[in-house]
């Protein structure tokens, strides 16, 4: 038996729940920082750690903890005595949290760097779906037909930010070469020192 390693903490009618950041354990705490009771939800595959983005998702529905590791693996939601529901997401991610329900949506796009006198980007466009679960596991799909950048909760219902134009192509502000050199001033010499 090793320590907790906290890493989140989130506040719910039944207690402080302060989660370990390697292991699926979370320790319930009253106000005065008392053990109430140790949950774990060891059914849930670890996260890959290939590649740490998207990182291992987990919000908060008001009464619960739902969590995700990956877009590949279940969802789940966990209460004090443990997982009570499962869900597949079909590769979509754990976006946001509402009252007792959970949102689900694609992964994060990535910047794409492109080059060229007439540059487009590879992908982009068309529809998303969107995945809403109930706290009892009930499953509804929603599709957009806009690309969708992120999703949040408010007391109103979900927001959902998607890309009207489809792509834009931002200049970062360098071109790309063989002999490319900086320069940055120096504080203590005051003069510009150049490096290739």
């Amino acid at each position: 038996m090793r320590a907790l390693r906290p890493n989140r903490v989130l506040d719910l009618p039944s207690g402080l729940w302060v989660l370990d950041a390697f292991q699926p354990v979370a320790a319930i705490l009253d106000p005065d920082g008392t053990v109430r009771r140790l949950v774990s939800w060891p059914e849930l595959p670890p996260a890959l750690r290939i590649e740490p983005w998207p990182a291992p998702r987990v919000c908060s529905d008001g009464s619960g903890l739902w969590t995700q590791q990956q877009s590949s693996g279940p969802l789940v939601r966990v209460g004090v005595d443990g997982v009570t529901t499962t869900a597949w997401t079909g590769g979509l991610l754990l976006a946001a949290c509402g009252p007792d329900v959970v949102w689900c949506g694609p992964e994060p796009r990535r910047q794409e760097l492109v080059d060229g006198p007439d540059p487009h980007p590879a992908g982009g466009g068309g529809t998303d779906r969107l995945l809403r679960v109930a706290a009892d596991g009930a499953c509804a799909s929603v599709f957009v037909d806009r690309p969708v950048r992120a999703l949040s909760t408010d007391a109103q219902g979900l927001l959902v930010q998607v890309d009207l134009d489809g792509w834009t192509l931002e200049h970062l502000g360098a071109e790309l070469c063989g002999d490319c050199s900086t320069s940055w001033p120096d504080p203590t010499r005051r003069s510009t020192r150049t490096s290739s």
